[in-house]
C-alpha cells in the first residue's frame, strides 16, 4: 500500500528473495541504512520476513524522485556492495506500487 500523508511518502516497494532469510534480516536493515544517501530522504524501513522472501516498506520524506526509484536504488546498492546479499534479487510487485501515482 502506498500513501502520501503529512508530507511523508510511504511505499511498499519490493521483496527480496534470499536463501537464509531470518538470520540476515538485521544485517539487511543495517545495510539498507548504510547505503542510503541523505538525498534519498529515507525516514524509516519496515522489514517483514516470510518463507519466500523479505517484504520491505520504505518511508521517505518528499523529494523530486519517486519513492519506488529511491527504494530500488537502495536495494540494488545493498545487493552490489554487501557480500551476504550478492545472490539476492529484487522482485517488485507485479502491478507497481498501489496508491499515490508518483510511486509508480
Amino acid at each position: 500500500m502506498a500513501q502520501a500523508r503529512l508530507g511523508h511518502a510511504f511505499a511498499e516497494a519490493m521483496s527480496l528473495k534470499p536463501l537464509d532469510i531470518p538470520t540476515l534480516v538485521p544485517a539487511l536493515v543495517d545495510g539498507l541504512w548504510s547505503v542510503a544517501a541523505p538525498a534519498d530522504r529515507l525516514e524509516h524501513i519496515h522489514c517483514r520476513s516470510g518463507p519466500t522472501g523479505v517484504d520491505l516498506t520504505f518511508f521517505f520524506l518528499p523529494a523530486p524522485e519517486p519513492c519506488q526509484h529511491r527504494a530500488t536504488r537502495i536495494c540494488r546498492a545493498v545487493i552490489a556492495t554487501l557480500a551476504p546479499f550478492h545472490t539476492w534479487c529484487i522482485n517488485p510487485p507485479p502491478d507497481g506500487v498501489p496508491g499515490h501515482p508518483s510511486l509508480n
